[in-house]
């Protein structure tokens, strides 16, 4: 085995320090583990076996969110798929996004109206006259 020399800062060695305190390890067992990992070269047993492991935890638990999803009825089937095209369509979002806040805004303005003809309505039910049965016959 080699042995290298790594100049760190103090931040940098006090985290290293203590995530090997947690892992119950070593600052050299951490460096080496990182090396070999991003350097390509060979991974320790744990490492791999750990690896392997979190990988097929992870597919498991896709498997079983689609497979809920398909049972649901949820998620996205073949003729929902868009084009390249289709997804980075941004002027088109753009639009959509206008139609949706004028649309909102029209609602707002509808219902400003009608509490506007409500309140005209109970405003003017005083002046109305009231027709007599003289009057409804003329």
């Amino acid at each position: 085995m080699r042995n290298i020399t790594v100049s760190v800062d103090d931040a940098t060695y006090r985290r290293a320090r203590i995530r090997a305190a947690e892992l119950d390890t070593s600052v050299s067992a951490l460096v080496r583990e990182c090396l070999g990992g991003r350097s390509g070269g060979f991974l320790t047993e744990r490492t791999a076996a750990n690896r392997q492991a979190s990988h097929e935890a992870y597919v498991k638990r896709l498997d079983d969110l689609f497979t809920d999803w398909d049972a649901r009825g949820v998620g996205l089937r073949g003729y929902h798929r868009m084009t390249r095209d289709e997804v980075h369509d941004r002027e088109r979002a753009r639009l959509e996004i206008r139609l949706d806040v004028a649309e909102r805004e029209r609602e707002m303005l509808a219902m400003e109206l009608s509490e506007l003809d409500a309140r005209a309505a109970e405003s003017a039910a005083p002046y109305q006259v009231r027709k007599t049965d003289e009057h409804a016959e003329a």
